[in-house]
C-alpha cells in the first residue's frame, strides 16, 4: 500500500507542477510572448514544409526527366537491334534463296542432260 500511495503522491505533485507552469505561462505578458513564439515556430515549420515540398518536387521532376531520357535511349537501342536483326535475316534469306535457285538450276541441268542422253539411246 505504501508503494501505491507514493506513486499517487508523485503523480499529484507532477500534475500540480505542470499546472502551475502552464498557469504561469498563460498569464498576461508571458502568454503574449508564448503566443508569439508559438506563431513564429509555426511559421518556421510552415516554411520548412514548403521548402521540403519544393525540393521533393524538383527531385521528382529531375528523376522523371532522367527516366524519360533513359527510356528514349533504350527505345533507340531496341530500334537499332531490330534493324540489325532485320538486315541479318534479310541477308540470310537472300543467300538461302540464291542457294536454292542455284541448286534448282543444277537439278534442271541434270534433268536436261538425262533427257538428252535418254533420247539419244532411244535412237
Amino acid at each position: 500500500m505504501k508503494n501505491e500511495d507514493s506513486k499517487l503522491l508523485l503523480g499529484l505533485g507532477i500534475g500540480a507542477l505542470a499546472g502551475a507552469t502552464i498557469g504561469y505561462l498563460m498569464t498576461g505578458e508571458n502568454r503574449k510572448r508564448l503566443e508569439k513564439d508559438l506563431c513564429k515556430a509555426g511559421d518556421e515549420i510552415k516554411e520548412g514544409a514548403k521548402s521540403a515540398y519544393s525540393q521533393m518536387k524538383s527531385k521528382a521532376e529531375c528523376a522523371g526527366s532522367q527516366f524519360a531520357k533513359k527510356t528514349s535511349e533504350w527505345s533507340e537501342k531496341a530500334g537499332e537491334k531490330a534493324n540489325d536483326w532485320s538486315e541479318t535475316v534479310s541477308e540470310k534469306a537472300k543467300k538461302w534463296s540464291e542457294k536454292m535457285e542455284e541448286q534448282a538450276n543444277q537439278d534442271g541441268q541434270g534433268d536436261e542432260h538425262e533427257a538428252k542422253t535418254g533420247a539419244e539411246t532411244e535412237k
